[in-house]
């Protein structure tokens, strides 16, 4: 594992200095799969790195296949427990990312305690939500409903009735919960989280029962009650792609 977490930071930098940082989805699509090193005569991407050697052979986020067949020699070297740890010591290069440090074998389980608790701390906020009644939507016209909508991304190409419009505005001026109550904790998460949702577990809870290890007590006991009184709401912090840089000051 750890050899090739360290494998993984190396190649990206070295991708970097010769081919450059990936500037476009495009771009990054094929830099991922295509920056490759050879070992032992077989090539690996650093997807294949990520996904097919570190995540057990588990899907990639957004898509339908594996990076590994079943006959593919490469799949030997996966690892069999998945440790989602280590998406905190991967490092791509940008300001999203973890820290960039070197892994020793020796040290591996303390390092990725450490690196995944010092992204957790930052990138995981848990604020209070004061009480709000929000827009008084009945007073709107249809029009006006379906403005604010559209403003906010929803599709109500379903909606018949004036009622199931006003409902949809409400739930986003007034986010409600898991118990069907305006929440009162709001959750902010990296995109990572999202993005790899399942490694951390299937639902909203168990996603936050995993983070309540790896965050401080403070916020530890907030996610805590929130998950007791069901009474939160998560979002997701958009990915930041630009360079993580050294900045002349």
């Amino acid at each position: 594992i750890c050899f090739f977490i360290n494998l993984y930071n190396a190649l990206v930098i070295h991708g970097f200095a010769v081919i450059g940082p990936p500037t476009t989805v495009y771009q990054r699509l094929y830099f991922y799969n295509h920056t490759c090193y050879s070992i032992g005569g077989m090539m690996y991407s650093l997807n294949d790195i990520e996904h097919g050697i570190l995540r057990g052979n588990l899907k990639p986020h957004g898509s339908c296949r594996r990076m590994f067949s079943a006959q593919d020699p490469r799949l030997q070297s996966a690892v069999v427990v998945w440790d989602p740890r280590i998406h905190f010591a991967l490092v791509r290069g940008t300001r999203s990312c973890p820290r960039l440090q070197v892994y020793e074998p020796e040290e591996l389980d303390t390092m990725l305690n450490a690196a995944t608790a010092e992204f957790c701390e930052h990138q995981v906020q848990v604020t209070p939500i004061a009480d709000a009644e929000g827009p008084a939507f009945n007073t709107y016209s249809v029009k006006q409903l379906k403005e604010f909508l559209a403003q906010h991304e929803v599709d109500f190409s379903g909606m018949l009735e004036k009622s199931d419009f006003i409902t949809a505005c409400s739930n986003i001026a007034v986010p409600r919960a898991g118990n069907g109550q305006p929440a009162k904790t709001k959750v902010h998460l990296a995109r990572i989280f999202e993005w790899f949702r399942d490694d951390f577990g299937s639902t909203d809870q168990e996603l936050l029962s995993w983070l309540v290890k790896h965050v401080s007590p403070p916020k530890a006991s907030l996610l805590t009650s929130a998950i007791q009184a069901e009474d939160y709401i998560i979002t997701f912090e958009k990915f930041d792609w630009s360079l993580n840089k050294w900045q002349k000051t």
